[in-house]
């Protein structure tokens, strides 16, 4: 519908009212949504994502700056609250502006230390249970210090997901 009316010659889309928000304004009123960002410690080293915005990791850092050079709306560790689980603040809450749906991205950087992949599977398992699901609504990406995160692995998952 976007790209018909997109189509129409100006003076013939003044006399049209989308039925839709444009997807600028659909980015827009989904930006305007404020949320409270999860404190940082003291001692959490600072990492800064190209738009400003501080990251917790060297590969959430990685991620962010994929989104953003893809053009991909996300909010990072904004709040959600699941049933049985109380509030999360998922890594990134992004948004597929096509479809417009949104996902959340965690991205599970330790699975070689026991203590967080359980913790990871717990979450994981929270997640599913408030039917948030693995491959639909849920995007993963892990990691442990003899296997990185690699920008390209980013970016065919945003361009998989989020396009």
């Amino acid at each position: 519908m976007e790209e018909l009316y997109k189509s129409l010659p100006e003076p013939r889309r003044r006399l049209v009212t989308p039925v839709e928000p444009s997807e600028d304004e659909y980015i827009q009123t989904w930006y305007a949504v404020e949320y409270e960002h999860k404190e940082f410690c003291e001692d959490t080293p600072e990492y800064y994502a190209a738009n400003g915005v501080r990251m917790r990791s060297k590969s959430e850092l990685l991620i962010a700056d994929c989104l953003l050079r893809l053009n991909v709306p996300f909010r990072y560790e904004c709040p959600l609250t699941l049933e049985g689980c109380g509030t999360i603040h998922p890594d990134f809450t992004v948004l597929n502006v096509s479809q417009r749906k949104t996902l959340y991205w965690e991205h599970l950087g330790m699975m070689d230390v026991p203590e967080y992949a359980e913790s990871a599977v717990s979450r994981i398992g929270h997640y599913i249970r408030n039917n948030i699901i693995t491959g639909d609504e849920l995007i993963l990406t892990y990691e442990t210090k003899a296997i990185p995160l690699h920008t390209l692995q980013a970016e065919k998952l945003i361009k998989h997901y989020l396009f």
